[in-house]
């Protein structure tokens, strides 16, 4: 008993060392030490692709579009995004689903995680991860649910300033 009250309150301590937040189905989670700030300067980093081998061997190209997209959303909200590693901030992400399926080809599914680090102090200043399966729709290909996941994702960040 007296174990599970400790790690009650080791769960909560740190709960409050970080925020995290849930704005429309996207998870934004905050260090305690740094807000999502637009003003600071990011550059695009690796993204990698850890989706099932038979989706990676069929969308060899998720990874760089997953990127591109995130890229292109930042810029749309006013994010300062430059390409010389003189920026402070650096983003990568890991892209977990990039598929198109099931019946008929009609689903398709895109996830991915996005997280911030800073350059200089290697401090993590915010991640988010995000999910978003279509059905039934024929007009979401995985490279434009790819942008749609990551306007979602940048629209969080946008909400927590």
């Amino acid at each position: 008993m007296r174990l599970a009250i400790m790690k009650f309150v080791l769960v909560a301590a740190c709960l409050g060392i970080a925020g995290c937040k849930t704005i429309d189905d996207v998870q934004v989670w905050e260090s305690a030490h740094a807000r999502v700030d637009s003003t600071k300067t990011f550059r695009i980093g690796n993204f990698d692709n850890i989706s099932p081998k038979k989706y990676q061997d069929k969308y060899p190209e998720a990874a760089q579009t997953v990127s591109t997209a995130v890229e292109s959303a930042l810029l749309s909200a006013g994010y300062r995004v430059v390409e010389s590693y003189s920026a402070e901030c650096v983003i990568t992400g890991t892209v977990g689903e990039y598929f198109q399926g099931g019946f008929g080809g009609k689903n398709t599914t895109v996830g991915f995680n996005v997280k911030a680090t800073d350059v200089e102090s290697g401090e993590i200043l915010w991640k988010t991860s995000h999910s978003i399966t279509t059905k039934w729709e024929y007009n979401y290909s995985p490279p434009l649910l790819a942008k749609r996941v990551a306007n979602e994702l940048v629209e969080a960040l946008d909400s927590t300033k």
